[in-house]
């Protein structure tokens, strides 16, 4: 067999073991945060008894998390998407209704690979993806302002 052929194949395998690792330790991170979440979600309704009948929902399925502010009568909802990425080794949370809210952290599996570190803390990262669903008035942003606006004051 040829060298080259030998010395890719390893290299090939060495990366590949690297993605798997990645995405074991993805699943765990993503089971983790939203067991983090639901407790969010909790505290928020503990603190704001009346604002149970808002439609928040948090779900995990696959490879990603999602949390879902539905509006109370028809329209866009607003909503948090969030995943990992085992070939850019890499956290992402998308706000649809907003870009600049949206964010990509550089991640690594740890040695085990059963969970993954990056820059941000998980409170912070939590805080970061949840203000805009729980809070949306604070957040100055055109998305979440047309939001506010079809909540709010629709037409």
């Amino acid at each position: 067999m040829s060298e080259w052929i030998t010395i890719k194949a390893t290299q090939e395998n060495n990366r590949l073991k690297q993605i798997d690792e990645f995405k074991r330790a993805s699943e765990t991170f993503l089971a983790e945060l939203k067991r983090e979440a639901d407790e969010a979600l909790g505290d928020y309704y503990y603190k704001f008894p009346e604002r149970r009948n808002e439609r928040i929902e948090i779900s995990h399925t696959g490879s990603v998390l999602e949390v879902v502010r539905l509006p109370r009568s028809g329209g866009i909802g607003l909503s948090i998407r969030a995943y990992c990425d085992p070939i850019g080794e890499a956290f992402i949370y998308e706000f649809p209704l907003s870009d600049r809210l949206s964010k990509r952290i550089p991640a690594t599996a740890n040695a085990s690979g059963r969970s993954l570190s990056g820059k941000i803390s998980t409170q912070d990262l939590l805080e970061a993806m949840l203000t805009p669903i729980f809070f949306p008035a604070i957040v100055d942003d055109p998305g979440v302002l047309r939001f506010l606006q079809q909540e709010f004051c629709p037409r």
